[in-house]
């Protein structure tokens, strides 16, 4: 029996959606690969996704992180040395006061 695809909603770094196309047992790893080479990170170990506001685990599937169609993950990226986006624009901000 095949699985219906389901669509679900990526916020980039810059506020941007891009839609994917996926299989609830899709791993959340997967999903965290085919979003850095859209954006084109350097890894997709760079790549964080979150969902409701928790860190989703790349060993689990879409279906097990409670996402279902038509739901918004949000992605941030972790630089070298550990500092993520936000954090990098917050600091840089402050530098430039």
């Amino acid at each position: 029996m095949e699985q219906t695809k389901i669509q679900i909603f990526v916020k980039d770094i810059e506020e941007n959606l891009m839609a994917l196309m996926v299989d609830p047992d899709t791993t959340i790893a997967q999903v965290r690969s085919r979003v850095a080479q859209k954006v084109h990170a350097d890894q997709s170990a760079n790549v964080f996704l979150f969902h409701r506001g928790k860190r989703l685990q790349a060993s689990k599937s879409v279906a097990d992180s409670g996402i279902k169609n038509g739901h918004t993950v949000v992605m941030n990226l972790k630089f070298p040395g550990g500092l993520s986006f936000k954090n990098f624009c917050a600091c840089n901000s402050l530098t430039k006061s």
